[in-house]
Parts: structure tokens; C-alpha cells; sequence
């Protein structure tokens, strides 16, 4: 079964911070990420896509059609936000790399389903050298 690859870029800012931890445990963790006044990242996912081609269209998804759901999902409410304060998901959660990705992809797997594909693995890339891998299995404790 053949895999289409989408990807979307965003911006957000964020920090660091777990409030069960004193000051000095927080700064110890997290070090310049546990700032307060943020800072910022722009992130690139991959979304990957496993599904039968259409064999009247000749494709998995239509991109049209996959544009929107990327952009409900993911670009609306992250682009440009502050994560630990504007996206409710984050208000009891540490904005990670890690989180992110599971963020991602509670949200986006019932418009794919709906769509009847399978959302078959995300990458999200916060710079070249650092990104989290993720495919919906128990590997992260979302």
C-alpha cells in the first residue's frame, strides 16, 4: 500500500516549565528553555499517509482535500501561538517536542479516518537536529 507525505510549517513560541518543580528545579531541567517570556521555533511536520490509490483519481487523498484538514488541525490553532497559553491543550501539559507530536496526533487521526485513510506516522521537526517521530502506538505517554 503506497505512503503519501504531506508537509505543513508553522511558528509558536513556548517555555519550559512543570509548576510542581521550585524555581531553582525548573531552571536546573529545563535551563534557558524554562524562560518564562518564551521563545520560538518554526516547526515543520510530516505527515504521512497510508491508503489504497483511487483508482479514479489515481491518488491516496486528494491533496484539496487533505489542504483544509492540515490547516483546521494544525495550522489554525498553532501557528503563531503561544503554546502554553493559547492552546488549552498545553494548559496542564509541557509544550515538548514530544507533546506536540502527540497533540498533532490525537487531533488530526478522526478527519484523516474520516477521510478513510490511516494516518501512518508524523514527524515533527522543531530544527534540523532535534524532531520527534511518532505513529499512534503506546511509545508516548499522551
Amino acid at each position: 500500500m503506497p505512503y503519501l507525505t504531506q508537509k505543513v510549517a508553522f511558528s509558536a513560541s513556548h517555555f519550559y516549565w512543570n509548576p510542581r518543580f521550585s524555581d531553582d528545579e525548573n531552571q536546573r531541567i529545563f535551563g534557558a528553555c524554562a524562560n518564562t517570556q518564551g521563545h520560538g521555533h518554526n516547526y515543520q511536520v510530516e505527515v504521512c499517509l497510508q491508503g489504497k490509490i483511487d483508482p479514479k483519481t489515481g491518488m491516496v487523498i486528494n491533496f484539496f482535500d487533505l489542504e483544509p484538514i492540515l490547516a483546521q488541525v494544525i495550522l489554525k490553532p498553532l501557528d503563531h501561538q503561544n503554546l502554553n497559553t493559547q492552546v488549552p491543550y498545553f494548559q496542564n501539559k509541557i509544550p515538548t517536542l514530544e507533546n506536540i507530536a502527540c497533540y498533532i496526533w490525537e487531533h488530526l487521526s478522526p478527519p484523516i479516518r474520516q477521510a478513510g485513510i490511516k494516518l501512518h506516522r508524523i514527524k515533527v521537526i522543531e530544527n534540523p537536529s532535534l524532531y520527534v517521530e511518532y505513529d499512534g502506538k503506546a511509545d508516548l505517554p499522551c
